[in-house]
């Protein structure tokens, strides 16, 4: 049994290539990947690269992931 599994990247990541680990990620039915418009931390509001719209807007797509369970 496989645990549903979605996954927030970056728009950018400066360790590896985000276009190429979704590529191999969403090859399993349980693995949904989204690649934002933001920058790493974007969430995080101690970082420098934090976006307040970004937040917003990822917040709400979390809350609403977390009410279908």
């Amino acid at each position: 049994m496989y645990v549903p599994c979605t996954l927030i990247f970056p728009k950018y990541e400066k360790h590896f290539d985000i276009d190429k680990v979704i590529t191999e990620l969403v090859k399993h039915e349980t693995v949904t990947c989204f690649k934002t418009a933001y920058l790493h931390g974007f969430m995080n509001p101690y970082s420098r690269h934090y976006d307040e719209v970004g937040f917003a807007q990822y917040s709400k797509m979390i809350e609403m992931f977390l009410r279908q369970e």
